[in-house]
């Protein structure tokens, strides 16, 4: 190896220890940081610590994701649309927006509404809400994701130093094995920071606005998803009849080729069978070959008996 090549492996080696290095403490100090907050309440960061972008321990700057279902009964079908509409209305007037809107009409006529306001007015937004139509079920719920979007900002802060430094390397590089590395390298710390950068995009727009989902149907509506109808009871039992008879269809297949088998193989053994000559039938040992006696008309005299055998008399000797 030349001394070139030398060079260019110890300058690799460096700059990937370094990038490890600078990832490994960010990442630490960020911990440290988060855990020093947590427990003296928002007390400063000692000096030399990465501070975090989020004070975890000041209530105002936790980040929090409410949610919130709503379901509302009307009279009639005709009054769904003009509830949805106010809801709608009223979602808008206080600083939010419709991000969905699915209606059907007819008889049982139904819309669905998710709405999203801000997160302070969401328990307001909700009691206006409650009062356009009889509410069936209404919950509110609230979760703490400041862990998790911490988390996202001390990774994406490492690997944007990380990236930094990798294309400061690569600017100076001249070997080409060596730029090929750092060049592997760097795209992959680019997709994992552009991935985390979403999430956090993502987790940001869910606590900025919470999410209010609202149902409104009719009472008749309501009252035939809560109470089993005869309809909906036949459907189900044919459900499982249909389910039924497709298992038995199955094993019934699945016995098919081991039944056919069984049936050619009766089939061979009934056909050897009559292909092999019929023996006449042997009398039994001790009985007589003499052929039984003709049959007698009616009116004629009965044949009179067989003589009795008799055993013959010793013969004496002398």
């Amino acid at each position: 190896m030349t001394r070139r090549g030398w060079g260019a492996g110890v300058l690799l080696v460096t700059a990937l220890a370094l990038v490890g290095s600078a990832c490994g403490d960010h990442s630490s100090n960020s911990a440290s940081t988060g855990a020093k907050s947590a427990a003296v309440g928002g007390a400063a960061a000692p000096a030399g610590a990465a501070a975090s972008p989020l004070d975890v321990g000041d209530p105002a700057q936790r980040k929090q994701v409410r949610t919130g279902d709503l379901t509302l009964a009307t009279r009639s079908s005709a009054d769904v649309t003009g509830v949805a509409d106010q809801a709608v209305a009223i979602a808008v007037g206080a600083g939010g927006q419709a991000d969905g809107d699915r209606r059907t009409g007819g008889a049982d006529a139904t819309a669905v509404l998710v709405l999203r306001v801000p997160p302070e007015a969401l328990d307001a937004t909700v009691d206006q809400l409650a009062g356009l139509a009889e509410v069936t079920s209404r919950s509110v719920q609230t979760d703490d994701v400041t862990a998790q979007y911490t988390d996202l900002e001390g990774r994406i802060a490492a690997l944007q130093t990380s990236t930094a430094r990798l294309r400061g390397f690569l600017a100076s590089a001249t070997d080409a094995n060596q730029i090929a590395s750092i060049e592997s390298e760097l795209t992959k710390r680019e997709s994992d920071l552009e991935s985390m950068q979403g999430q956090l995009r993502v987790l940001s727009a869910k606590a900025d606005l919470a999410t209010l989902t609202v149902t409104v149907r009719t009472h008749q509506s309501v009252a035939n998803a809560s109470a089993p109808a005869p309809a909906k009871a036949l459907s189900t039992g044919w459900d499982t009849f249909s389910l039924v008879m497709a298992w038995a269809l199955a094993i019934v297949l699945a016995t098919a080729p081991f039944l056919a088998l069984l049936v050619v193989a009766l089939l061979i053994r009934r056909w050897w069978k009559g292909r092999r000559p019929s023996r006449p039938s042997r009398p039994e040992s001790g009985g007589s070959a003499l052929p039984p006696p003709p049959p007698t008309r009616p009116g004629s005299p009965a044949p009179p008996p067989a003589p009795a055998e008799t055993d013959p008399e010793p013969v004496g000797v002398g």
